[in-house]
């Protein structure tokens, strides 16, 4: 008879999204994006925890990319270029403990564009809409 002990994934997190454009004449449609991982636990002996974010269109998750290579910090921005046309972008959060056993969580963002008003008629924002949550948890430990 053996005994062992599962390592269970950090759990109970969240994914926050927060965005705004960031108009430039060159780069017209790149968004400043943060993403936080907030209220992830898991056993102290499992501590510390790393974090890692990526984002692709739609449901297009053969399209992933990383959105930082960064690993320890929980909050991130990053200028974001998401494209000229209006659609679904999926952020995604990972959270691993020290032994690899991770959990993800995505949420699925709505891009779209509107208008600064009739003295800018031309000029056109990006920002972002929530538009639905996922959560998943998956443990490759």
């Amino acid at each position: 008879e053996i005994d062992f002990v599962a390592n269970l994934p950090p759990l109970g997190g969240i994914l926050s999204i927060s965005g705004h454009a960031a108009f430039r004449q060159a780069l017209p449609y790149v968004d400043v994006v943060t993403l936080k991982a907030l209220h992830w636990s898991d056993d102290e002996a499992d501590l510390p925890l790393y974090y890692r974010f990526f984002f692709y269109p739609g449901n297009r998750r053969d399209l992933i990319k990383p959105f930082s290579l960064r690993r320890w910090s929980s909050v991130i921005s990053k200028l974001l270029d998401v494209g000229s046309e209006d659609g679904e972008m999926t952020f995604v959060c990972r959270v691993a403990d020290k032994y690899g056993t991770y959990s993800e969580t995505s949420r699925k963002v709505m891009i779209g564009s509107f208008s600064l008003g009739a003295r800018a008629p031309d000029v056109f924002l990006r920002s972002f809409i929530a538009h639905k949550i996922q959560a998943e948890s998956v443990a490759n430990g």
